[in-house]
C-alpha cells in the first residue's frame, strides 16, 4: 500500500488515469444495458459543457467584481468633489 501512495504521490498521470477508470466503472455500473462506450462518451461531454457553464460565469462575475468597484470608488469620492453627488467639478 505504502508503494502505491509513494507512486501516486510521485505521477500526477497515474492519479487522474486512476480517477477517470474508477469514475468510468461507476457510471458503467450505474448503467446497466447501455453500451460500454455511450455512457463515458456521454458524461464526457455533459462535463465539458459544465466546465464551460462555469468558466463563463466565472469570467462574468470577475466582470461584475469590476463593476462594482469602480461604483465603490465613484461613491467614495469626498463632499464636494469630483463624482460627488453628480456635480461638476469647479474650474479653477
Amino acid at each position: 500500500m505504502e508503494r502505491l501512495s509513494t507512486f501516486l504521490g510521485r505521477h500526477l498521470w497515474a492519479q487522474v488515469l486512476l480517477v477517470v477508470l474508477l469514475g468510468w466503472a461507476v457510471i458503467i455500473l450505474g448503467s446497466p444495458g447501455e453500451p460500454a462506450i455511450v455512457v463515458p462518451a456521454r458524461s464526457a461531454v455533459t462535463s465539458a459543457g459544465a466546465v464551460a457553464v462555469l468558466l463563463v460565469l466565472t469570467w462574468q462575475g470577475g466582470r461584475q467584481v469590476r463593476r462594482l468597484r469602480e461604483v465603490r470608488e465613484t461613491l467614495r469620492g469626498s463632499p464636494g468633489g469630483p463624482g460627488a453627488g453628480g456635480e461638476a467639478p469647479e474650474e479653477r
